[in-house]
Protein backbone atom coordinates (compact mmCIF):
# COMPACT_ATOMS: atom_id res chain seq x y z
CA UNK A 1 0.00 0.00 0.00
CA UNK A 2 1.36 3.51 -0.93
CA UNK A 3 2.50 5.61 1.87
CA UNK A 4 0.31 9.01 1.93
CA UNK A 5 2.69 11.73 2.23
CA UNK A 6 1.61 14.90 4.72
CA UNK A 7 1.93 16.68 1.30
CA UNK A 8 0.97 20.47 2.74
CA UNK A 9 3.13 20.43 5.59
CA UNK A 10 5.91 19.03 3.64
CA UNK A 11 5.31 21.84 0.32
CA UNK A 12 5.47 24.50 2.74
CA UNK A 13 8.50 22.96 4.96
CA UNK A 14 10.23 22.34 1.91
CA UNK A 15 9.90 25.74 0.41
CA UNK A 16 10.65 27.85 3.49
CA UNK A 17 14.29 26.11 3.86
CA UNK A 18 14.27 26.52 0.02
CA UNK A 19 13.35 30.13 0.28
CA UNK A 20 16.21 30.80 3.22
CA UNK A 21 18.86 29.11 1.45
CA UNK A 22 18.42 30.39 -1.88
CA UNK A 23 17.00 34.19 -0.68
CA UNK A 24 13.58 33.34 -2.29
CA UNK A 25 11.25 36.28 -1.53
CA UNK A 26 7.88 34.58 -1.83
CA UNK A 27 6.71 30.94 -0.76
CA UNK A 28 3.72 28.68 -1.23
CA UNK A 29 0.97 29.08 1.04
CA UNK A 30 -0.30 25.21 0.72
CA UNK A 31 -3.08 23.86 3.42
CA UNK A 32 -1.28 22.90 6.58
CA UNK A 33 -2.16 20.71 9.10
CA UNK A 34 -2.79 21.92 12.56
CA UNK A 35 0.64 21.17 14.57
CA UNK A 36 2.79 22.12 11.42
CA UNK A 37 3.81 25.49 13.05
CA UNK A 38 2.92 24.66 16.43
CA UNK A 39 0.58 24.15 19.42
CA UNK A 40 -2.80 23.65 17.67
CA UNK A 41 -5.89 25.27 18.86
CA UNK A 42 -9.13 25.37 18.52
CA UNK A 43 -11.42 28.30 17.24
CA UNK A 44 -14.41 29.39 19.53
CA UNK A 45 -17.13 29.85 16.75
CA UNK A 46 -19.83 27.71 16.47
CA UNK A 47 -20.55 25.92 12.96
CA UNK A 48 -23.44 23.51 12.58
CA UNK A 49 -23.02 19.74 12.91
CA UNK A 50 -22.69 17.47 9.93
CA UNK A 51 -25.26 14.44 9.37
CA UNK A 52 -23.31 11.52 11.57
CA UNK A 53 -24.39 8.94 13.91
CA UNK A 54 -23.00 9.80 17.38
CA UNK A 55 -22.33 7.22 19.78
CA UNK A 56 -21.54 7.02 23.77
CA UNK A 57 -18.23 8.60 24.02
CA UNK A 58 -15.07 8.08 25.57
CA UNK A 59 -13.32 10.12 28.47
CA UNK A 60 -10.81 12.58 27.42
CA UNK A 61 -6.61 11.89 26.62
CA UNK A 62 -5.04 10.15 29.26
CA UNK A 63 -2.48 11.93 30.96
CA UNK A 64 -0.14 8.64 30.74
CA UNK A 65 -0.55 4.61 29.83
CA UNK A 66 -2.51 2.85 32.19
CA UNK A 67 -0.70 -0.56 31.69
CA UNK A 68 2.25 -2.21 29.98
CA UNK A 69 3.24 -1.22 26.54
CA UNK A 70 1.22 -2.82 24.09
CA UNK A 71 2.18 -5.18 21.71
CA UNK A 72 2.06 -3.90 18.09
CA UNK A 73 -0.26 -5.45 15.92
CA UNK A 74 1.08 -7.65 13.15
CA UNK A 75 -0.91 -5.25 10.66
CA UNK A 76 0.38 -2.05 12.32
CA UNK A 77 4.02 -3.72 12.24
CA UNK A 78 6.66 -1.55 9.99
CA UNK A 79 4.11 1.52 9.79
CA UNK A 80 6.29 4.76 9.72
CA UNK A 81 6.96 7.63 11.55
CA UNK A 82 8.86 10.89 11.27
CA UNK A 83 9.70 13.63 13.19
CA UNK A 84 12.21 16.18 13.82
CA UNK A 85 14.46 16.49 16.47
CA UNK A 86 17.10 18.98 17.58
CA UNK A 87 19.44 17.58 15.70
CA UNK A 88 17.72 16.87 12.78
CA UNK A 89 14.70 14.19 11.57
CA UNK A 90 14.25 10.87 12.85
CA UNK A 91 12.49 7.93 10.97
CA UNK A 92 11.36 5.04 12.71
CA UNK A 93 9.15 2.06 12.34
CA UNK A 94 6.45 0.57 15.02
CA UNK A 95 8.49 -2.33 16.74
CA UNK A 96 11.71 -1.44 14.46
CA UNK A 97 14.85 0.40 13.81
CA UNK A 98 15.16 4.32 14.12
CA UNK A 99 17.10 6.34 11.92
CA UNK A 100 19.02 9.54 12.35
CA UNK A 101 18.83 11.61 8.89
CA UNK A 102 21.89 13.43 8.11
CA UNK A 103 21.44 17.20 9.11
CA UNK A 104 19.73 19.06 6.49
CA UNK A 105 17.87 16.11 5.39
CA UNK A 106 14.27 16.89 4.67
CA UNK A 107 11.94 13.77 4.28
CA UNK A 108 9.79 13.44 1.60
CA UNK A 109 8.38 10.24 0.93
CA UNK A 110 8.23 6.96 3.65
CA UNK A 111 6.39 3.40 3.49
CA UNK A 112 7.54 0.21 4.96
CA UNK A 113 10.87 0.02 2.38
CA UNK A 114 11.68 3.18 1.27
CA UNK A 115 12.83 6.30 3.10
CA UNK A 116 13.36 8.97 0.40
CA UNK A 117 14.43 12.53 1.71
CA UNK A 118 15.81 15.85 0.00
CA UNK A 119 18.83 17.87 0.56
CA UNK A 120 18.31 21.54 -0.23
CA UNK A 121 21.93 23.02 -0.23
CA UNK A 122 21.97 23.98 -3.76
CA UNK A 123 18.05 24.56 -5.01
CA UNK A 124 19.28 24.48 -8.48
CA UNK A 125 20.62 20.67 -7.83
CA UNK A 126 18.80 19.30 -5.27
CA UNK A 127 19.75 15.99 -3.93
CA UNK A 128 17.17 13.10 -3.48
CA UNK A 129 18.47 10.76 -0.86
CA UNK A 130 17.57 6.73 -0.77
CA UNK A 131 17.65 4.54 1.66
CA UNK A 132 16.26 1.72 3.63
CA UNK A 133 15.87 0.66 6.89
CA UNK A 134 17.91 -2.73 7.10
CA UNK A 135 20.23 -0.05 4.62
CA UNK A 136 20.81 3.22 6.23
CA UNK A 137 23.34 4.58 4.13
CA UNK A 138 21.81 6.97 1.32
CA UNK A 139 22.23 7.15 -2.32
CA UNK A 140 22.03 10.61 -3.47
CA UNK A 141 20.55 11.39 -7.06
CA UNK A 142 20.53 14.73 -8.21
CA UNK A 143 17.10 16.39 -9.56
CA UNK A 144 17.61 19.74 -10.41
CA UNK A 145 16.10 22.65 -10.02
CA UNK A 146 13.00 20.87 -8.45
CA UNK A 147 11.83 21.48 -4.81
CA UNK A 148 9.79 18.23 -4.08
CA UNK A 149 7.41 18.74 -1.25
CA UNK A 150 4.92 16.54 -2.51
CA UNK A 151 5.71 12.70 -3.46
CA UNK A 152 4.45 9.30 -3.40
CA UNK A 153 5.84 5.84 -3.77
CA UNK A 154 4.42 3.18 -5.42
CA UNK A 155 6.39 -0.06 -5.41
CA UNK A 156 9.73 0.95 -6.29
CA UNK A 157 9.43 4.12 -8.13
CA UNK A 158 8.75 7.75 -5.78
CA UNK A 159 6.77 10.53 -8.23
CA UNK A 160 7.71 13.89 -7.20
CA UNK A 161 5.63 16.85 -7.55
CA UNK A 162 6.24 19.70 -5.46
CA UNK A 163 7.81 23.17 -7.08
CA UNK A 164 9.97 24.57 -9.28
CA UNK A 165 13.15 26.68 -7.95
CA UNK A 166 14.07 28.60 -10.16
CA UNK A 167 10.75 29.76 -11.58
CA UNK A 168 7.16 29.79 -11.29
CA UNK A 169 6.22 27.28 -13.99
CA UNK A 170 4.88 23.50 -13.26
CA UNK A 171 7.52 21.49 -13.14
CA UNK A 172 5.56 18.14 -13.91
CA UNK A 173 5.40 14.85 -12.18
CA UNK A 174 9.20 13.61 -11.84
CA UNK A 175 9.59 9.45 -11.70
CA UNK A 176 12.69 8.41 -10.26
CA UNK A 177 13.32 5.13 -9.83
CA UNK A 178 14.57 4.00 -6.24
CA UNK A 179 16.00 0.72 -7.62
CA UNK A 180 17.96 1.62 -10.86
CA UNK A 181 18.44 4.92 -9.49
CA UNK A 182 17.48 6.84 -12.60
CA UNK A 183 15.10 9.77 -13.41
CA UNK A 184 12.36 9.65 -15.69
CA UNK A 185 11.25 12.24 -17.95
CA UNK A 186 9.00 14.69 -16.31
CA UNK A 187 5.39 13.68 -16.74
CA UNK A 188 2.04 16.30 -17.67
CA UNK A 189 4.39 19.20 -17.88
CA UNK A 190 2.58 22.01 -18.66
CA UNK A 191 3.47 26.38 -19.01
CA UNK A 192 0.87 26.97 -15.91
CA UNK A 193 1.97 28.77 -12.82
CA UNK A 194 1.71 26.82 -9.98
CA UNK A 195 2.96 23.66 -7.30
CA UNK A 196 2.37 20.00 -8.04
CA UNK A 197 0.60 17.82 -5.12
CA UNK A 198 1.01 14.18 -6.28
CA UNK A 199 -1.21 11.33 -4.57
CA UNK A 200 -1.10 7.77 -5.08
CA UNK A 201 -4.23 5.43 -5.04
CA UNK A 202 -4.57 3.02 -1.83
CA UNK A 203 -3.69 0.29 -4.29
CA UNK A 204 -0.84 1.96 -6.35
CA UNK A 205 -2.97 1.77 -9.49
CA UNK A 206 -3.80 5.42 -10.61
CA UNK A 207 -1.94 8.74 -9.59
CA UNK A 208 -3.35 12.01 -9.00
CA UNK A 209 -1.62 14.99 -9.47
CA UNK A 210 -3.45 18.92 -8.95
CA UNK A 211 -1.17 21.82 -10.04
CA UNK A 212 -2.77 24.85 -7.84
CA UNK A 213 -1.21 28.24 -8.20
CA UNK A 214 0.91 28.98 -4.79
CA UNK A 215 0.00 33.05 -4.86
CA UNK A 216 -3.81 35.03 -4.43
CA UNK A 217 -4.70 33.54 -7.69
CA UNK A 218 -5.85 30.45 -6.12
CA UNK A 219 -9.26 30.62 -6.85
CA UNK A 220 -10.71 27.27 -4.88
CA UNK A 221 -9.87 24.63 -7.76
CA UNK A 222 -7.27 23.28 -9.15
CA UNK A 223 -6.74 21.20 -12.51
CA UNK A 224 -5.89 17.81 -11.76
CA UNK A 225 -3.60 15.02 -13.94
CA UNK A 226 -4.21 11.43 -14.27
CA UNK A 227 -1.55 9.50 -14.40
CA UNK A 228 -0.86 5.35 -14.88
CA UNK A 229 2.49 4.58 -12.72
CA UNK A 230 3.09 1.49 -14.73
CA UNK A 231 3.48 3.38 -18.03
CA UNK A 232 5.01 6.88 -16.46
CA UNK A 233 2.20 8.30 -18.64
CA UNK A 234 -0.89 11.10 -18.49
CA UNK A 235 -3.73 8.98 -19.31
CA UNK A 236 -6.54 11.62 -18.20
CA UNK A 237 -7.41 14.63 -16.45
CA UNK A 238 -9.73 16.58 -14.46
CA UNK A 239 -10.37 20.09 -14.55
CA UNK A 240 -11.45 22.66 -12.18
CA UNK A 241 -11.43 19.88 -9.18
CA UNK A 242 -12.92 21.89 -6.10
CA UNK A 243 -10.41 22.45 -3.15
CA UNK A 244 -7.03 21.02 -5.18
CA UNK A 245 -4.96 19.58 -2.38
CA UNK A 246 -4.93 15.73 -2.54
CA UNK A 247 -5.38 14.61 1.10
CA UNK A 248 -6.21 10.62 0.58
CA UNK A 249 -7.42 8.88 -2.54
CA UNK A 250 -9.06 4.86 -3.07
CA UNK A 251 -11.88 3.47 -5.09
CA UNK A 252 -12.85 5.78 -7.35
CA UNK A 253 -12.64 8.99 -5.42
CA UNK A 254 -9.83 11.22 -4.60
CA UNK A 255 -10.18 13.16 -1.40
CA UNK A 256 -9.06 16.84 -1.18
CA UNK A 257 -9.31 19.97 0.78
CA UNK A 258 -9.07 23.97 0.01
CA UNK A 259 -5.75 25.65 0.40
CA UNK A 260 -5.57 27.61 3.49
CA UNK A 261 -3.43 28.59 6.48
CA UNK A 262 -5.57 27.03 8.73
CA UNK A 263 -6.94 23.99 9.68
CA UNK A 264 -9.60 23.68 6.25
CA UNK A 265 -13.33 23.41 6.79
CA UNK A 266 -14.27 21.99 4.10
CA UNK A 267 -13.95 18.42 2.53
CA UNK A 268 -14.19 17.82 -1.29
CA UNK A 269 -14.92 14.61 -3.40
CA UNK A 270 -13.64 14.12 -7.16
CA UNK A 271 -14.83 11.09 -8.61
CA UNK A 272 -12.19 8.86 -11.17
CA UNK A 273 -13.95 6.94 -13.52
CA UNK A 274 -17.77 7.67 -12.13
CA UNK A 275 -19.82 10.24 -12.96
CA UNK A 276 -21.71 9.64 -9.20
CA UNK A 277 -21.11 12.63 -7.15
CA UNK A 278 -20.88 12.53 -3.22
CA UNK A 279 -21.61 15.88 -1.66
CA UNK A 280 -18.83 18.20 0.03
CA UNK A 281 -18.35 18.21 4.18
CA UNK A 282 -18.65 21.93 5.27
CA UNK A 283 -18.64 23.32 8.57
CA UNK A 284 -16.95 21.40 10.95
CA UNK A 285 -12.70 21.27 10.08
CA UNK A 286 -10.64 18.46 8.62
CA UNK A 287 -7.41 16.87 10.61
CA UNK A 288 -6.65 14.07 8.36
CA UNK A 289 -8.00 11.17 6.70
CA UNK A 290 -6.94 7.62 4.73
CA UNK A 291 -8.28 5.36 2.68
CA UNK A 292 -8.76 1.66 3.52
CA UNK A 293 -7.97 -1.10 0.85
CA UNK A 294 -11.81 -1.79 0.61
CA UNK A 295 -12.78 1.78 -0.20
CA UNK A 296 -13.81 2.92 3.25
CA UNK A 297 -12.71 7.22 4.19
CA UNK A 298 -11.42 6.88 7.58
CA UNK A 299 -11.22 10.54 8.76
CA UNK A 300 -10.62 12.69 12.18
CA UNK A 301 -13.01 15.83 12.03
CA UNK A 302 -13.11 18.67 14.56
CA UNK A 303 -16.89 20.30 15.25
CA UNK A 304 -15.65 23.48 16.87
CA UNK A 305 -17.98 25.96 18.88
CA UNK A 306 -18.67 26.54 22.89
CA UNK A 307 -17.57 22.48 23.37
CA UNK A 308 -15.25 21.17 20.43
CA UNK A 309 -15.74 18.05 19.46
CA UNK A 310 -13.16 15.44 18.02
CA UNK A 311 -14.56 12.41 15.96
CA UNK A 312 -13.38 9.34 13.99
CA UNK A 313 -15.70 9.14 11.04
CA UNK A 314 -15.75 6.17 8.41
CA UNK A 315 -17.32 6.90 5.02
CA UNK A 316 -18.44 4.60 3.01
CA UNK A 317 -17.09 5.86 -0.35
CA UNK A 318 -19.03 3.68 -2.85
CA UNK A 319 -22.16 3.43 -0.01
CA UNK A 320 -25.54 4.98 -1.96
CA UNK A 321 -25.36 8.02 0.66
CA UNK A 322 -22.01 7.96 1.56
CA UNK A 323 -22.35 9.58 4.56
CA UNK A 324 -20.19 9.82 7.37
CA UNK A 325 -20.65 7.67 10.80
CA UNK A 326 -19.48 8.27 13.60
CA UNK A 327 -16.60 5.64 15.02
CA UNK A 328 -15.55 7.84 18.34
CA UNK A 329 -16.08 11.16 19.59
CA UNK A 330 -14.66 12.48 22.63
CA UNK A 331 -14.00 16.49 23.70
CA UNK A 332 -11.14 18.64 22.76
CA UNK A 333 -11.59 21.38 24.97
CA UNK A 334 -7.88 20.77 26.71
CA UNK A 335 -6.13 19.32 23.80
CA UNK A 336 -6.53 18.12 19.97
CA UNK A 337 -5.95 14.96 19.44
CA UNK A 338 -4.78 13.71 15.91
CA UNK A 339 -5.62 10.58 13.51
CA UNK A 340 -2.28 9.23 13.18
CA UNK A 341 -2.56 7.91 9.55
CA UNK A 342 0.26 6.94 8.51
CA UNK A 343 0.50 4.75 11.42
CA UNK A 344 -2.99 3.09 10.60
CA UNK A 345 -4.36 0.09 9.01
CA UNK A 346 -7.58 -1.34 7.74
CA UNK A 347 -8.84 -2.30 10.97
CA UNK A 348 -7.19 0.31 13.35
CA UNK A 349 -7.00 3.52 13.34
CA UNK A 350 -3.91 5.20 15.74
CA UNK A 351 -4.88 8.32 17.92
CA UNK A 352 -2.61 10.28 19.05
CA UNK A 353 -2.17 12.88 22.10
CA UNK A 354 -1.69 15.40 19.77
CA UNK A 355 -2.21 16.32 16.39
CA UNK A 356 0.45 14.59 14.65
CA UNK A 357 3.76 12.36 15.51
CA UNK A 358 6.09 15.34 14.84
CA UNK A 359 4.35 17.67 17.50
CA UNK A 360 4.34 14.68 19.99
CA UNK A 361 7.77 13.34 20.39
CA UNK A 362 8.92 17.16 19.94
CA UNK A 363 6.75 17.49 23.38
CA UNK A 364 8.23 14.63 24.80
CA UNK A 365 11.88 15.60 24.13
CA UNK A 366 11.59 12.19 21.70
CA UNK A 367 10.80 10.15 24.28
CA UNK A 368 8.72 7.60 23.19
CA UNK A 369 4.68 8.48 22.95
CA UNK A 370 1.31 6.61 24.55
CA UNK A 371 -0.81 6.73 20.99
CA UNK A 372 -4.29 4.81 21.12
CA UNK A 373 -5.91 2.05 19.05
CA UNK A 374 -9.21 2.23 17.96
CA UNK A 375 -10.87 -0.71 16.81
CA UNK A 376 -12.73 0.57 13.51
CA UNK A 377 -14.82 -2.60 13.67
CA UNK A 378 -16.34 -2.13 17.19
CA UNK A 379 -15.62 1.55 17.75
CA UNK A 380 -13.51 0.58 21.01
CA UNK A 381 -10.24 1.67 22.35
CA UNK A 382 -8.11 -1.37 22.56
CA UNK A 383 -5.15 0.10 24.09
CA UNK A 384 -3.96 3.72 25.34
CA UNK A 385 -0.12 2.77 25.36
CA UNK A 386 0.69 1.76 21.80
CA UNK A 387 4.60 3.17 22.21
CA UNK A 388 5.53 5.68 19.10
CA UNK A 389 9.32 6.85 19.17
CA UNK A 390 12.33 5.62 19.20
CA UNK A 391 12.17 2.52 21.58
CA UNK A 392 15.90 0.76 20.54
Amino acid sequence: MPVRSAVARRMVMVALVSAVVAGACDSPRPSLPPGGTGEPTVAATATSSASATSIPTTGPTPGGPSAAPFEVPEELSRKVWSAEGPDGWRVGQLGGPTIDLKSGEIPIAIDERWIVSAFLADPTNVLLLVRRFEAPDPVDIEIGPRIPGSAAIVGDVVFLGGLSSVDDRDPGVLPVDLVERTIGKPIARTEQDGGRYVIARTDGTLIVSTICPQDDSYTGTCDADLIDPKTMERIGGIDKVRGGIPRAFGGNYVVLTEQTDSMPSNVFFAGVGTDRAIDPETDREYLDGYVTSDGILVQAMLEVGDAPLFSIETVDLAGEDAQPRAIFQEAAEDRLPGLWAELSSDRFAVIGPWSDVDLALGRSDFQPVAARVLDLRSGEIVTDNLLVGPTQ
